[in-house]
């Protein structure tokens, strides 16, 4: 099912993140604070940020269980699928502009998942200024509501 998935995610256009330059870091401006994250290349030049960094200035909670990588933000799971493009959030399957790796100890996320994923996912609650390479995520979203 996956591999049948993934042929048609790659036969459609790079989502928009891909088609625009990234900043050289983020601001995440969320409850927890305003945090700078750095955006770095990969070796094709496509922007990336490490994952446990992100997770950190977000507040948000981050599970390896491989091939997972599972980001939570206020009870909102966002899956990774590591080496695919593709995230599953809110019952869906998304394509990315590319894959989340596992380098090492850290795992990279593709850029866009700042620029458009955590906006789409969280909807109203966070909103990317792409003028100004920050991401703002309201502070409701601390805690996830009971119930």
């Amino acid at each position: 099912m996956i591999a049948a998935l993934l042929a048609v995610l790659l036969a459609v256009a790079p989502p928009a993140a891909a088609r625009r330059a990234a900043p050289e870091a983020v601001v995440i401006a969320s409850a927890a604070g305003e945090r700078r994250v750095p955006v770095r290349a990969d070796g094709r030049g496509a922007p990336r940020l490490a994952a446990a960094e992100l997770a950190s200035a977000l507040g948000a909670r981050l599970e390896l269980h491989r091939p997972w990588l599972e980001l939570t933000l206020a009870g909102v799971p966002f899956r990774f699928l590591l080496d695919a493009p593709l995230v599953q959030v809110r019952g869906g399957w998304r394509p990315l502009a590319a894959a989340p790796t596992l380098q090492g100890d850290t795992v990279w996320l593709p850029f866009q998942v700042v620029a458009e994923v955590l906006p789409a996912g969280l909807g109203a609650a966070a909103r990317y200024d792409r003028a100004r390479a920050r991401l703002v995520v309201a502070a409701v979203l601390r805690a996830p509501l009971a119930g």
